[in-house]
């Protein structure tokens, strides 16, 4: 994090997309907080893991933690990017996207 801020940086979003799971793989910044070493202030959003169980983790999450709860070192932003794991399309543009026409009319 040092190296971090000596490049300018004093804030970061962790998306809580690529197979992170809260809070398991949150423990190290957990720590770090605790003890005061957070030198990077982190808003972190929970990102549903695996189809059809999106439910089931923000019930679960939802007893844990709250939106907007933390501190200015380390917050929660609640849900992040991906609410349905299903929706997602991790090749880009692999699912046909919608044409839509010159006149901006027919949506």
């Amino acid at each position: 994090m040092r190296e971090l801020n000596r490049l300018g940086i004093t804030s970061i979003i962790d998306a809580g997309g690529g197979f992170q799971n809260y809070p398991e793989d949150y423990q190290v910044a957990d720590r770090l907080h605790a003890s005061g070493e957070l030198t990077v202030r982190i808003a972190y959003n929970l990102f549903t893991q695996k189809p059809k169980e999106e439910l089931a983790d923000f019930t679960r999450w939802s007893g844990m933690v709250k939106p907007g709860a933390g501190d200015d070192y380390y917050r929660s932003n609640g849900a992040g990017e991906m609410l349905v794991f299903s929706a997602a399309d991790f090749e880009d543009f692999l699912v046909h996207g919608q044409i839509c026409p010159v006149d901006g009319i027919g949506f």
